[in-house]
């Protein structure tokens, strides 16, 4: 895959509810991040909060699939021009805002909401399978469950906050659960700009060192899966998951790619499938550094509930709070030099601002004591 230009354009659903192209940046004021939309619209970033999973009668399903929100002092939708280019404006304005919910969102935000070292959905799935050994049963990952069941699972997780699946759960319906969360995330565990080299792992002499190069959150979530799959495998004889039949089920669920070439469109799907049986099959000698490291610092999930919600406020609130407009006066002092002399560069902080960056204060001070040791508070 070419490298990845940095996008600048993205649709916008203005007052008639029709899609507009706008050329959109992200500037920084101070401490203050600002995302301009066009020629007239400014949003505080850091006092908004941003959805990915919502409806809207204005949208087809594959524009929902690139699409976010943002609400500030009214709800801004936004859809993307691709996949590719929605991941980067995902990882470039959620750590700006507030983000809210849990499906959709790229790995590494993912993380960092999920008060552990890989996504909720997966730790919390992983460990329903593991306690009531759902994993021992045939069609396992092979078999869906019901479409309704699904929706209220995924709305279930969305409330932005831990949860605990009931042990009565079918283990097929919770086995679908996990791979639906993995093919929504707008960007896959290994990401796009990987994807190429990932599914020539089989090619490569060293594949250690392909996955020693992605980042600490695609390694851990790689290991900790893997780990768990490998375990489906040696209960094969029950359940019928082997390796290659496993990686049949998730291996695009975790790595696909965006092109429009017809042929590695058709060649892409086996590779993939080829090279996630060979991490399976190679776990021990590929992952031995991370399984290490994650040793050290405990391989068990987080006790329930594994953070506090960052959302404990409805978005009416983030609307009453937003709704004074960003007058030209007002902007032209929020967009003053860096050096200027003057005082009141930086504009006062809405009641909106303010709270939210106390809940966010509480939210870090208990996720930094719940990874106490990890290797990235070191």
């Amino acid at each position: 895959m070419s490298a990845l230009r940095i996008p600048s354009i993205l649709h916008y659903l203005d007052h008639s509810n029709k899609l507009v192209k706008k050329v959109v940046r992200i500037e920084h004021n101070g401490s203050t991040p600002l995302l301009f939309v066009g020629s007239k619209i400014v949003l505080d970033l850091q006092s908004s909060v941003m959805l990915v999973s919502f409806e809207s009668i204005f949208l087809s399903h594959d524009q929902m699939r690139l699409a976010f929100k943002i609400v500030y002092d009214k709800e801004y939708i936004f859809v993307a021009m691709n996949k590719v280019e929605a991941a980067f404006w995902y990882k470039a304005i959620a750590p700006l805002t507030h983000p809210y919910g849990v499906f959709g969102y790229p790995l590494e935000i993912a993380v960092k909401k999920s008060g552990w070292r890989v996504p909720l959905v997966v730790y919390r799935a992983v460990e329903f399978l593991r306690t009531t050994k759902g994993y021992e049963q045939e069609g396992i990952f092979r078999m869906n469950g019901s479409v309704a069941e699904l929706k209220v699972l995924r709305e279930m997780a969305d409330q932005d906050k831990d949860f605990i699946i009931n042990p009565k759960q079918d283990s097929i319906m919770i086995g679908h659960f996990l791979k639906y969360y993995l093919n929504q995330m707008v960007e896959p565990v290994i990401p796009y700009e990987k994807a190429t080299q990932f599914s020539q792992l089989t090619s490569n002499e060293n594949p250690k060192a392909f996955i020693m190069s992605l980042s600490t959150e695609t390694q851990d979530t790689l290991c900790y899966l893997l780990k768990f799959l490998r375990e489906v495998a040696q209960c094969s004889q029950k359940n019928k998951m082997t390796f290659q039949n496993l990686s049949l089920c998730f291996a695009l669920a975790i790595c696909r790619e965006e092109t429009n070439d017809k042929n590695e469109q058709m060649l892409f799907p086996s590779h993939v499938i080829n090279s996630l049986s060979l991490l399976l099959n190679s776990f021990n000698t590929v992952f031995d550094e991370i399984i290490e490291r994650n040793e050290r610092f405990g391989n068990e999930p987080p006790k329930y509930p594994a953070f506090q919600p960052m959302a404990l406020f409805p978005l009416n609130m983030v609307l009453s709070t937003n709704r004074t407009p960003i007058t030209k006066q007002r902007l032209s002092t929020m967009v003053r030099p860096p050096h200027d002399p003057r005082k009141d560069k930086l504009r006062p902080q809405s009641t909106f601002s303010k709270f939210v960056k106390r809940i966010s204060m509480s939210f870090t001070d208990y996720h930094s004591k719940s990874l106490a040791g990890s290797p990235e508070t070191k």
